[in-house]
């Protein structure tokens, strides 16, 4: 596995995340994917649409992938950037659900002194997105 190629498209998921961002707050969209008001129906055609677009760049070239120009193929990575940073959003969203859950749990095992002994400690990497939301 090359580890530079994953980070280098990582960094790419990760501007496109910024870009999503600042689209909302310039009020080109009222939710992100990071948003719980923003619905899994929703996601999924957003989700739907990017793959879509992605779809149309692949369809330009079937049965001939030796004719996926170099613009194409900027577009196609483009494409499945703006769909994974999507997706990344929605796994924001899910980790914080997810971290304030355990939280919770923790909280009430205090409160009533039982103690847990399970705590997932690798989310606090994925605590805060691009968004600043906590």
């Amino acid at each position: 596995m090359n580890f530079e190629a994953t980070r280098d498209a990582l960094y790419l998921v990760q501007d496109e995340r910024r870009r999503q961002c600042n689209l909302k707050a310039t009020g080109k969209f009222v939710y992100g994917p990071e948003d719980a008001e923003l619905s899994d129906a929703e996601l999924l055609t957003a989700l739907a649409e990017e793959v879509g677009e992605a779809s149309h760049e692949i369809n330009e070239t079937i049965g001939h992938p030796e004719r996926l120009t170099y613009q194409q193929r900027i577009r196609l990575r483009d494409e499945l950037v703006q769909v994974a940073a999507v997706a990344v959003g929605r796994v924001e969203l899910l980790t914080r659900q997810i971290e304030k859950a355990v939280d919770d749990i923790l909280a009430e095992d205090d409160a009533t002194g039982q103690g847990c002994e399970y705590y997932p400690e690798h989310l606090d990497f994925f605590a805060v997105g691009p968004c600043g939301a906590d």
